[in-house]
């Protein structure tokens, strides 16, 4: 087969059934009361220092919980899915989720230190997607679902001194910005419990990607503090906005066989998909 040669941004509708579709924008973040005893970030160098302890304090988790996926085809026809899913988390690189329904397995997405993968099955679509992971984070921009959010939804963020800080209301602003000076990334910190409740993916030309919201957080192990609700939005640009809500719940500890440290985040095998596509160095997936 000639490989065929595809822009990450024109497959939106080929795996628009993962990245789940709604009208509308994304709703402003609920503002949080003003209290005296809140926690202001005063520097870039404390967030850093926040982010630090955090990723060091993360251990390996495991929860089951819910997803829906909504989505509009290119006719504008809505579609709609309930998969239950897993969820297995191993700092500081690994994850693995896997969402399966009435017809079975519907998605699987799953990241090493070396490489990552995205498959679909709904009848809609029948595709694979993988890469390296130096490479997916080099690409970040143009792919509309990068499992690097799941990442740092589950807290392995990470900033650096390049960073601005602001403030909006009750909530403390880190920005970063392209050399050009338009915006990158931003991460929304609530004052009062120092949790993320936002984080924004932008393009090389500042246009919004994606954005991630985090709430109802929980606690494990006494002390690691774990998003129940995660929900993304993809910003699309003649489609419309696309949505992932995931409601995690029984999250806890998890302790891998050494048949899953050797498996469970391997990338699986794509036998069986209509299209396979890799991530090659110029930002292109390339169907295989």
């Amino acid at each position: 087969m000639v490989a065929k040669k595809r822009s990450i941004h024109g497959r939106w509708l080929v795996w628009a059934p993962f990245c789940v579709a709604i009208a509308g924008c994304t709703p402003p973040l609920k503002p949080l009361p003003e209290s005296l005893d809140c926690d202001r970030l005063t520097s870039v160098e404390e967030a850093i220092s926040l982010f630090d302890r955090r990723r060091e304090s993360l251990i390996s988790l495991r929860s089951g919980g819910d997803c829906r996926i909504l989505w509009y085809d290119e006719k504008g026809g809505k579609h709609e899915e309930k998969p239950s899913v897993k969820l297995f988390f191993c700092p500081p690189e690994k994850v693995f989720l896997v969402g399966t329904g009435l017809i079975g397995e519907m998605l699987r997405l799953a990241t090493n230190e070396q490489e990552f993968y995205l498959r679909i099955k709904p009848k809609e679509v029948s595709a694979y997607w993988y890469g390296s992971r130096d490479m997916l984070r080099y690409c970040s921009e143009t792919m509309l679902i990068n499992p690097e959010s799941l990442l740092e939804a589950m807290g392995l963020v990470q900033v650096d001194p390049t960073w601005i800080l602001t403030r909006d209301g009750s909530m403390d602003v880190l920005t970063k910005l392209h050399p050009d000076g338009k915006i990158a990334r931003e991460i929304w910190i609530d004052c009062a419990l120092r949790q993320v409740r936002r984080m924004t993916y932008h393009g090389r030309t500042g246009q919004k990607l994606v954005t991630v919201e985090l709430a109802d957080y929980g606690i494990v192990d006494l002390k690691i503090e774990v998003p129940q609700q995660i929900e993304m939005t993809i910003h699309g640009t003649e489609q419309k906005d696309a949505l992932v809500q995931l409601k995690l719940s029984g999250i806890k500890p998890f302790e891998p066989t050494e048949k899953q440290r050797e498996g469970l985040f391997e990338r699986a095998d794509s036998g069986g998909f209509e299209h396979v596509y890799e991530l090659t160095s110029d930002c292109q997936f390339v169907e295989q």
